[in-house]
């Protein structure tokens, strides 16, 4: 290959190193981007300061409340009957 050659070759990736080498705003000037701030759950009750996590030590079955079972009304929007899921056909019940 001739140097010509080389040196055309070579072009692209020296050019590209070199725009990578830039020094940025340093701390304090303008420019200077603070970080984001962590995410947090989007549930009911979600303050800016609680994260949704795991807790620290498993639950055992004894620490979980009994589930009361609670009547729930039908929605219009999340409750349409019939419905068809998997090319089958279901009915939603009045009453359960």
């Amino acid at each position: 290959m001739s140097a010509s050659r080389t040196f055309l070759a070579l072009l692209p990736a020296a050019l590209l190193a070199v725009a990578c080498v830039g020094t940025g705003p340093r701390p304090g000037e303008p420019g200077d981007v603070e970080p984001a701030p962590e995410p947090v759950a989007a549930g009911a009750g979600a303050a800016p300061h609680e994260r949704d996590a795991a807790p620290p030590e498993p639950l055992t079955p004894h620490q979980v409340a009994e589930a009361t079972p609670r009547p729930e009304l039908i929605l219009d929007a999340g409750n349409s009957s019939p419905y068809r899921h998997a090319g089958v056909d279901y009915q939603v019940l009045k009453t359960a």
